[in-house]
């Protein structure tokens, strides 16, 4: 929806997805979480993959088209996507899906204490059972993901506030194949 912005997965749910900004290399793309950067320094040139991160508890993206490399550094080049998570007050619990293997649980809860510190939980747990990505593969291949977010914000006065982010995310990918030759010589 943002132009200048494309995003390519390379098969289903769960496969590897790449955002490539005003046309550079996806590598180019510097992602953030509150403004730290996360991309991930062990795969080839840092790239970020974009096709196993759920975005449950993200609250705000800013997109910065354009070369950023003053603002963010080197990997911005094409330009940087920064997922802002904040205190959600609306309590809830979502749990959705279609069967055993396709399925979403997701949870929030926020208070606010006594002594005025805003705290702020969410949750959340996925489980995405698709079609082979092999071509022409009959077998299922899946992604779970698991999330934890807690927010914690305060007023010190007026003009200063204090706020903070524990962030925490899993995911798994499993692909399963089967694999049988049969070999007759004589």
């Amino acid at each position: 929806m943002v132009p200048g912005l494309d995003i390519v997965q390379s098969g289903p749910r769960g496969q590897q997805a790449s955002v490539f900004t005003r046309g550079t290399n996806s590598n180019h793309t510097l992602f953030l979480l509150n403004g730290i950067p996360i991309n991930d320094q062990s795969t080839t040139q840092g790239l970020f993959d974009a096709g196993v991160n759920f975005i449950q508890n993200i609250y705000q993206v800013d997109v910065y088209k354009g070369a950023n490399g003053a603002h963010f550094g080197p990997d911005a080049i094409g330009g940087a996507v920064n997922f802002i998570t904040a205190i959600d007050y609306q309590n809830n619990l979502t749990v959705g899906g279609f069967s055993g293997k396709n399925n979403s649980i997701d949870g929030n809860y926020s208070t606010i204490t006594d002594n005025d510190w805003h705290l702020n939980l969410k949750a959340s747990l996925t489980n995405s059972e698709t079609g082979s990505a092999k071509y022409g593969g009959k077998e299922n291949d899946g992604v779970k993901n698991k999330q934890l977010n807690f927010n914690f914000a305060k007023w010190i006065n007026d003009n200063l506030k204090f706020r903070s982010t524990v962030y925490s995310r899993q995911t798994t990918m499993y692909y399963m194949e089967w694999w049988c030759s049969y070999s007759r010589f004589s």
